[in-house]
């Protein structure tokens, strides 16, 4: 079995990384003054992310350990790849917003974020809301065996192990739906006949090919880590953790808190499909 120490301080590895690339993109995006909504929506995207990739840092060694190698790999992938979507954009917001020093946009830049990039602007928010929804995923399967394992399983168990399948079978749909609209939008940027563009928009295109390959890896990642964190909540599995059958004992401590039923409240969605922690889900635009 793989070390959990170096397993925890593996995921942290990325961890730390992955909150410097998307607390420097958030802090550029915060600095442009009466930013258009999509920037706007950005921001928001950008601040729950933060907060939901942190979390994964409670999750203590042993939780890793139950979690299994292949729900570690996935997640890894998943955070890697939010990362390099950051790191990523963070370099093509500089170079659109170049004749705005200070963040006060000049009317070109305005009409380009606002206009001309508001698909590719998108495109990120989206990745950004399945990246912190898969994360909070990860940490709420390894709650709710924390809870179990330190509590008997009750009724109110029962039914949040259950919203949590009913949570994941729906993000799994979400992001099929997601992953065909990504294929189809590279598919026709293929088609484009870069010959008759000039440098400034052949780099645009370049740009945003690159950054929705990065999605459709993310993306891939995560729907792969989906059956991985259904198995980790069949019934089976869980009646086997009630009898007793654990392969380790495992605490995640909140504040001064660690013991009685601990679960958490993630909440997003990837373009028009919501998705929620508590087995709802709920179709609308922002």
């Amino acid at each position: 079995m793989t070390d959990p120490l170096s397993v925890s301080a593996g995921v942290v590895g990325l961890v730390v990384p992955a909150l410097h690339g998307a607390r420097l993109l958030l802090d550029d995006v915060r600095k442009i003054i009466d930013a258009p909504a999509v920037i706007e929506h950005l921001k928001a995207d950008l601040t729950s992310l933060d907060a939901t990739v942190e979390s994964l840092q409670a999750i203590e060694e042993e939780d890793w350990a139950l979690l299994g190698d292949a729900v570690t790999s996935h997640a890894k992938s998943v955070i890697n790849n939010c990362d390099k979507a950051c790191r990523t954009f963070h370099a093509d917001l500089a170079r659109w917003t170049r004749r705005s020093p200070g963040g006060k946009l000049s009317w070109r830049d305005r009409a380009k974020l606002g206009f001309f990039k508001e698909s590719q602007i998108k495109a990120i928010s989206q990745q950004l809301q399945s990246c912190k929804i898969t994360c909070g995923n990860v940490v709420e399967v390894a709650t709710l065996y924390s809870s179990l394992r330190n509590n008997r399983l009750t009724q109110e168990m029962k039914d949040a192990l259950a919203a949590k399948e009913t949570d994941l079978i729906g993000f799994s749909k979400a992001t099929d739906t997601r992953l065909a609209d990504v294929e189809a939008s590279l598919a026709q940027m293929q088609l484009v006949d870069v010959t008759t563009q000039d440098d400034g928009a052949v780099d645009d295109l370049m740009s945003a090919v690159a950054q929705l390959e990065e999605e459709l890896v993310a993306l891939k990642a995560s729907r792969e880590l989906v059956p991985e964190l259904l198995s980790r909540v069949s019934k089976e599995e869980i009646a086997r953790l009630a009898a007793g059958d654990q392969r380790s004992t495992t605490t995640v401590t909140f504040g001064n808190s660690n013991s009685g039923f601990l679960v958490g409240v993630n909440s997003g969605s990837i373009g028009d499909v919501r998705v929620r922690s508590d087995g709802g889900r709920a179709r609308g635009s922002r």
